[in-house]
């Protein structure tokens, strides 16, 4: 049985804090986040290696190192709403969820949208809606928004 808490502690110490992530939110969160519980069933052992993991379609979870980066440059606030475009498995979305009020996930896929929302749940994400729907049209019934997200 891997121990993913520990390849979590791992991923951090050795892709994210030495690409110059500096946020304590965007570390906490990285650390909190089971990253495995977000990647296909299949690839739960390369939930924390360095590079995006891929969901079929052309479609990724963005490398840990990758999307540190995204959420450090987001700079997410404690009362801000969060809408997060193509969120595919809902891996960013749960990080956002530690940073944020409240997240609108929007995945067009039908069936990634219904995994996230099982891993969300799981992942105990309860500030996070997932909404399933066509990403060019985003999901204005929900906003304003304060932070956009866009994903693979």
């Amino acid at each position: 049985m891997a121990d993913f808490a520990q390849r979590r502690m791992t991923m951090v110490d050795t892709q994210v804090r030495p690409s110059d992530v500096t946020s304590f939110q965007v570390l906490d969160a990285m650390l909190s986040v089971p990253r495995e519980l977000f990647v296909p069933p299949g690839q739960k052992d390369a939930a924390y290696a360095g590079t995006h993991v891929g969901l079929g379609q052309g479609r990724v979870v963005l490398a840990p190192r990758t999307m540190a980066k995204l959420l450090q440059a987001a700079d997410v606030q404690p009362d801000e709403l969060v809408l997060d475009v193509g969120a595919g498995l809902g891996y960013s979305s749960a990080l956002a969820s530690c940073m944020a009020e409240a997240v609108i996930a929007l995945e067009e896929d039908a069936d990634l949208a219904r995994e996230a929302e099982r891993a969300l749940s799981e992942a105990s994400a309860d500030n996070v809606a997932v909404i399933n729907g066509a990403l060019v049209h985003g999901s204005s019934k929900h906003g304003p928004y304060d932070v956009v997200l866009v994903e693979g």
